[in-house]
């Protein structure tokens, strides 16, 4: 890695600054911006997600294009997916989409 020094404090000081680094340091800042973006998209996912609780009554609608109704059984915030016991006495886990 490079100890050049690049103050950063807009998005175009940003981008000059990724224009100096090599690929190793491109590998590196790619890792970070990805593992952030992570972070943001459960942190959104887990408030939004709080707003259902098992028991909870919902409606969607299912690939094949028809609607259904069921009630959560289960939350899974780590894979962002509902359980939902549907209606028909069917099961499906539905993405929780933020």
């Amino acid at each position: 890695m490079s100890v050049t020094r690049v103050k950063i404090v807009d998005r175009l000081s940003a981008a000059d600054a990724i224009k100096q680094l090599d690929e190793a340091d491109l590998r590196y800042l790619n890792a970070l911006i990805v593992e952030r973006l992570k972070l943001i998209h459960q942190a959104k996912t887990t408030a939004l997600m709080s707003r259902f609780s098992a028991g909870d009554r919902v409606g969607f609608t299912a690939r094949d294009g028809s609607y259904r109704q069921g009630l959560v059984t289960r939350l899974n915030q780590k894979q962002s997916v509902f359980s939902v016991m549907t209606d028909g006495n069917g099961r499906c886990l539905l993405p929780y989409w933020s």
